[in-house]
């Protein structure tokens, strides 16, 4: 109950990840998991597949990282996919 899980998958996740994070997204191998910091908060991202990720977020911090996920959503979306 103290934490959220956000699914993400698609052409260009590795890429919306990398906007708010330090750590290369790529990096992590199928099936491994790693605390990161994501705009300064620690999260626990999943790699499910070659562009599936899940990120646990706490339930306090979800509505910020919900944010940053949707507005790095609609910056990737006015630029032309690679």
């Amino acid at each position: 109950g103290r934490e959220v899980t956000f699914a993400l998958d698609g052409p260009r996740t590795v890429e919306l990840l990398s906007v708010g994070m330090p750590r290369n997204p790529d990096s992590l191998s199928v099936g491994d998991a790693k605390r990161i910091n994501l705009d300064g908060l620690t999260v626990v991202l999943w790699r499910d597949g070659l562009l599936e990720f899940q990120m646990d977020v706490w339930n306090s911090f979800a509505p910020h990282v919900l944010g940053l996920l949707q507005t790095g959503c609609r910056e990737l979306a006015a630029e032309p996919a690679l």
